[in-house]
């Protein structure tokens, strides 16, 4: 199976009568995947949005303030999965996601002083479906 999609979404955050933001945001992602041995599914993802498509580099965002970073702006993901169909109802997935920006983060649940640029992460899941 393969799967894109590209999108532009046009944002404006005001809070108390201060414009936030005022950016077109862009995001695209591409997808593949390949069953195998009837039971196996090996997932591939490539995926990039950025908060500004004028600020690609996040120049500009990073220089409103001393405590944003330029990669708070974009984020990359390049993931891979592996997805094991048990039977007809039970499925396990794990995934590996090599991760650059942290663009969507939220700030009231992250510390903006605790982001990296570079990281990743692993994720499982098990599911029943009736």
């Amino acid at each position: 199976m393969l799967a894109a999609e590209y999108a532009e979404t046009e944002r404006e955050q005001t809070f108390s009568g201060y414009t936030g933001m005022d950016a077109t945001s862009q995001s695209y992602y591409a997808m593949a995947s390949y069953t195998f041995m009837e039971k196996f599914t090996l997932s591939l993802l490539y995926d990039v949005f950025y908060s500004d498509k004028d600020d690609k580099d996040g120049k500009d965002f990073a220089a409103t303030s001393p405590s944003r970073q330029d990669f708070f702006s974009w984020r990359k993901d390049f993931g891979i999965g592996l997805r094991y169909d048990v039977n007809a109802n039970w499925t396990l997935k794990a995934e590996y996601h090599d991760v650059n920006g942290t663009a969507l983060f939220m700030t009231v649940l992250n510390d903006p002083a605790d982001l990296e640029e570079d990281w990743d992460y692993v994720a499982f899941k098990v599911s029943y479906n009736f």
